[in-house]
């Protein structure tokens, strides 16, 4: 890379403020800039990028005109006479305006100053970040502005650090001058708006477990909330729309007043089934973290969502509550749906995996799993995750059940009638299906593999739990009930291991 030359005259006073100001509006679009300009600024980063077409772009002489942006003249020889970088970016039909402070902080590396240094908060933000990468196009562009005589070929694989040492010095003393200037501003400006949105979001209390739990245990404790909560996705009269309310906003704005209310207190009970760091109530009393509209929508998605995904991975394993129906009853049990989600301690106990709720939580926060417990537990399962019967629904495993339209033809009704059953035909083929698996499942062996897996995910629970014990951030209590947990799961441990050394009958 080039290095650094000494700054010997300045711009004035308009022509830095005028950068500053635009700084702003170039930092604010930083990462939605994807079409590149004529010279190639805006593409991206990666040595890997497709640049085929720069070999074949023309080069650019610098003494083109400027756009006639009076912010961008500077005092002294240099406002008569301005140099190529200054007139380059000052015309927009080669330089996109939104890149232009990306190309300044590129001609500041350009001359030596210690870019990657001076602005190592931006890189920090994501946002932000791509207006210090420096491209492949960028460097090939300026390259064949600075010395047209120089061919580049075969860019795809050459190498940004190959592409710096071909690039010709900056020899103009007023692209220097215009340059240093430039960057100062820009540097100053970006490192205050950075450090004030830090300031800011400091400022604001995050969400933090207790919280989530808090929204949930409030619906289930007060019955106007609850009665809210209910009516939330019925239709609106009109009445209310001509007044701007919904039922929804109703509801919303209900739930944000319960949850700000310090007064309104709740817990968690017990659960020390469902996970560890349950073993003891949870006091959810209002903190600092100011619940409002938009928030509380958020939180619902996350929650249909979430809940959702968690709830349909546990029935597809075997374990849920209508898999442990269907091995209890007779053959013709169909998939109940009040069921689905709903959590059986009784029938847990009975087989040997118990609650493994905990299993099916993967990347997400272990709170989720006590809001599936209230949601089970206040009856708001299907309703919060929009469940709906079958008959209600379809879907590509089946169809509703047909319904009298009042004008179809009996040759329309009777093709219905036909595909209905026949849907009911191949559930029933399904059905079959599983109950050979089922058999086949009972087989010795099969049981012995299913102990050994279970005392794999033990020993790997008991691990995790156990470096829970001895980390410093966790209070004496917590410590103690993982504590207990790991004598727990060591029992289950040797149980199993006992099994397994018994030889089958």
């Amino acid at each position: 890379m080039p290095s650094g030359v000494v700054v010997i005259n300045s711009a004035t006073a308009a022509d830095t403020a005028a950068d500053t100001a635009a700084v702003a509006d170039a930092t604010a679009v930083a990462t939605t800039n994807t079409s590149p300009a004529a010279n190639g600024a805006n593409a991206t980063a990666s040595d890997s990028e497709d640049d085929d077409s720069l070999s074949s772009e023309a080069p650019r002489q610098a003494s083109a005109q400027g756009n006639g942006d009076e912010a961008d003249n500077v005092v002294g020889d240099a406002s008569d006479s301005p140099g190529q970088v200054q007139l380059l970016l000052r015309d927009s039909s080669r330089v996109n305006p939104k890149d232009v402070i990306r190309m300044k902080i590129f001609f500041a590396k350009c001359i030596g100053k210690d870019v990657d240094n001076d602005l190592a908060e931006v890189v920090k933000k994501s946002s932000r970040k791509q207006l210090l990468t420096v491209s492949k196009s960028m460097l090939c562009s300026e390259i064949n502005r600075r010395d047209p005589s120089i061919k580049l070929t075969n860019t795809k694989n050459i190498t940004i650090k190959r592409l710096w040492e071909r690039l010709p010095a900056l020899d103009d003393v007023r692209d220097i001058d215009y340059i240093s200037t430039q960057y100062e501003s820009i540097r100053t400006h970006l490192l205050e708006s950075i450090r004030s949105e830090d300031s800011e979001e400091a400022s604001v209390a995050q969400r933090k477990s207790t919280d989530v739990l808090r929204a949930f245990l409030l619906i289930v404790k007060y019955e106007e909330l609850r009665r809210a909560y209910a009516l939330s996705q019925t239709s609106s009269t009109r009445e209310m729309l001509d007044a701007g309310e919904t039922y929804l906003s109703r509801f919303l704005k209900l739930w944000v007043t319960y949850f700000n209310d310090p007064s309104k207190t709740v817990s968690t009970s017990p659960q020390q089934s469902l996970h560890y760091t349950f073993g003891a109530p949870i006091i959810c009393d209002k903190g600092a973290f100011e619940f409002n509209e938009e928030k509380a929508k958020k939180l619902l998605g996350d929650c249909r969502r979430h809940l959702t995904t968690m709830i349909n991975n546990w029935e597809k394993s075997g374990n849920g509550s209508n898999q442990q129906r269907l091995d209890d009853d007779d053959e013709d049990s169909e998939f109940d749906m009040d069921l689905w989600g709903r959590f059986d301690a009784d029938k847990a106990m009975e087989h040997e995996d118990g609650d493994d709720r905990a299993n099916f939580l993967k990347h997400l926060p272990f709170y989720w799993l006590m809001v599936w417990h209230i949601c089970d537990e206040g009856d708001l399962l299907r309703f919060t995750c929009a469940q709906l019967r079958d008959e209600h629904s379809a879907s590509s495993d089946s169809t509703p059940l047909p319904v009298s339209r009042g004008g179809g033809t009996s040759s329309a009704r009777k093709l219905l009638q036909q595909t209905y059953e026949l849907q009911q035909d191949i559930a029933v083929s399904v059905k079959n299906i599983g109950n050979a698996v089922s058999a086949l499942a009972a087989d010795d062996s099969f049981e012995r593999a299913s102990k050994i897996r279970r005392l794999d995910q033990l020993k790997g629970e008991r691990y995790n739990v156990f470096k829970d014990t001895k980390c410093r951030h966790i209070t004496e209590e917590e410590r103690v009930v993982a504590t207990d947990y790991v004598n727990e799961l060591d029992e289950r441990i040797a149980t199993i291991e006992s099994e397994l050394q018994t030889p089958s009958s």
